[in-house]
C-alpha cells in the first residue's frame, strides 16, 4: 500500500472520533444546561419558602404585639393566643 492508503483510513477515523467527541460534548451541555434549569427552580421553591416562613412570623409577632395592650386591659378574646405564647 501507498502511503496515501494507509492516509486515508488514518484521516476516516480521526474524523469519526472527533465527530463523536463533539457529540458527547453536546450531549454533556445539554444535560448541564437541563441540571441548571432544575437547579434554578429548586432555588426558587426555597426562596418562595423561605419568604412565606418570614411573612408567619412576622405575622405572628404583630398578632403577639397586638395582645399585649389588650391583656392589660382585660380582654378575654385573646385568649388562644396567650396559650399560643407560653
Amino acid at each position: 500500500m501507498t502511503p496515501e492508503q494507509h492516509q486515508q483510513p488514518i484521516t476516516q477515523a480521526s474524523h469519526g472520533l472527533m465527530r463523536e467527541a463533539a457529540q458527547k460534548l453536546d450531549q454533556a451541555t445539554d444535560e448541564t444546561q437541563h441540571e441548571r434549569r432544575q437547579l434554578a427552580g429548586l432555588i426558587g421553591t426555597i426562596r418562595k419558602r423561605d419568604e412565606q416562613h418570614n411573612w408567619l412570623i412576622y405575622t405572628g409577632v404583630s398578632l403577639v404585639e397586638l395582645a399585649d395592650p389588650m391583656e392589660q386591659q382585660g380582654s378575654t378574646r385573646l385568649t388562644g393566643l396567650r396559650t399560643l405564647r407560653r
